[in-house]
């Protein structure tokens, strides 16, 4: 196939398209042939080798790509050859085929917002919040259904102390830590329960979780340092 291959670190100008060979399915992973692949700024430090995260070389660059599943794993569920999906990681994506985790059986994890496709559909999407450490944090509620099953999500981004359920919002929140000479750390918290046809059940699940996992993530996110050489 072909591909962009980082062997060492090096200048954006050097990268160059050649053959590479095709990689291997994973029982947990989807085989993806490429159909377009995004460029972002970390992608222009990860090949340089300035990028906190440096994978082991050699490696395809290509954080975020879109492209139709060639072949799925044997331990990968709600999703099919054929189904139109994104995903997004740290490399891979600037090649005509890349591999990319996907779904174990039975989990809860659905493609309606780890990959695109699969066949979930949202029905309903709503605010909330969430009770953490005393605190009461933003959250978007979303029930998503496929067929005959039901997923309430809960999500919302956080770098440890700023909590928002805006996208754009947070970004800005990052980018104002760039300007103050400081390495943004942020994630996006979800979590996923499966329900029937009583949705509150989920809810309380989700808070239960939240209250007794997520305080010593938040900390975590507070405290991280990141040094980029």
């Amino acid at each position: 196939m072909r591909a962009i291959v980082v062997d060492r670190w090096m200048d954006l100008s050097e990268l160059a398209v050649r053959e590479a060979p095709e990689p291997r399915l994973t029982p947990h992973g989807v085989l993806i042939e490429v159909r377009a692949a995004g460029c972002n700024f970390f992608d222009t430090l990860i090949v340089q080798g300035r990028y906190q995260v440096k994978p082991p070389l050699p490696f395809i660059p290509g954080g975020e790509l879109a492209g139709v599943v060639r072949e799925v794993g044997p331990e990968v569920s709600g999703i099919r050859v054929g189904d139109r999906v994104l995903s997004s990681g740290n490399t891979g994506g600037f090649a005509e085929l890349a591999v990319v985790a996907g779904h174990r059986k039975k989990t809860v994890h659905t493609p309606g917002f780890c990959m695109a496709g699969g066949g979930w559909q949202m029905v309903s999407q709503s605010e909330t919040t969430l009770k953490l450490a005393g605190k009461e944090v933003p959250a978007i509620r979303a029930v998503l259904v496929k067929e005959q099953q039901r997923l309430l999500t809960t999500y919302f981004f956080t770098d440890g102390s700023f909590a928002t359920t805006s996208l754009p919002q947070f970004m800005l929140s990052q980018t104002l830590k760039r300007l103050r000479a400081k390495v943004p750390v942020g994630a996006l918290v979800r979590i996923i329960v499966p329900v029937a046809a009583d949705v509150a059940s989920g809810d309380a699940l989700t808070r239960e979780f939240a209250a007794q996992t997520l305080p010593p993530v938040m900390a975590a996110l507070r405290n991280a340092k990141l040094v980029i050489d």
